[in-house]
């Protein structure tokens, strides 16, 4: 008797915003897309944020390629708060990011052959993504685009992180204990 198939399980879209690819003709299509208060908890969770105070998005959509190829343009606006990698503070920050993504319409432009040969040109453009087996989803598309937007290291506005000559950060001791000095920085004669 053989083992049942064991699927994964679907993953969790946080912004899910389905796009039926038949409602696109030969027009472009524009979708405006905003966020709600769960949907921004959840996406927030998600990526580690202290919170996503608002996110939206404007896309444009649009056939290329004689209809092969879906062109996905957009530019995000989102708030967001993290903690800052020195001192833990929140740190906000208002992003914006401007993106396009391509998605292969007919499943076969990625199609490599064992064995064959692939030539990647750093300056060419890059292929179309496949299509995800569910289907278009431009909430997705949103939400990955503002994990790439997020900066990965924020700090505070004030916050210095000093480090010893092996490049480690100072221990709490190092950092409490008085400067030695600091009494010689008052013997020096003011001007």
């Amino acid at each position: 008797m053989s083992e049942p198939e064991r699927l994964a399980p679907a993953p969790v879209r946080e912004f899910h915003r389905p796009f039926d690819i038949a409602r696109l003709g030969e027009r472009e299509v524009v979708l405006l897309i905003e966020a709600n208060a769960e949907e921004r908890a959840k996406l927030a969770a998600r990526f580690d944020l202290l919170s996503l105070d608002a996110l939206s998005a404007e896309l444009t959509l649009a056939r290329r390629k004689r209809g092969k190829v879906l062109r996905l343009q957009g530019r995000l606006q989102a708030l967001v708060t993290q903690s800052c990698v020195v001192t833990l503070d929140p740190v906000e920050s208002a992003l914006e990011a401007h993106f396009s993504v391509s998605f292969d319409l007919t499943g076969k432009l990625h199609q490599v052959r064992p064995g064959e040969e692939v030539e990647i040109d750093p300056l060419a453009e890059d292929l179309p993504e496949p299509l995800p087996e569910e289907g278009l989803d431009p909430g997705e598309v949103v939400a990955e685009q503002l994990a790439l937007a997020i900066d990965p290291y924020p700090r505070a506005v004030d916050a210095i992180l000093q480090y010893d000559e092996a490049g480690a950060p100072p221990s709490v001791e190092e950092r409490e204990r008085p400067n030695p000095f600091a009494a010689l920085g008052a013997l020096k004669p003011k001007d």
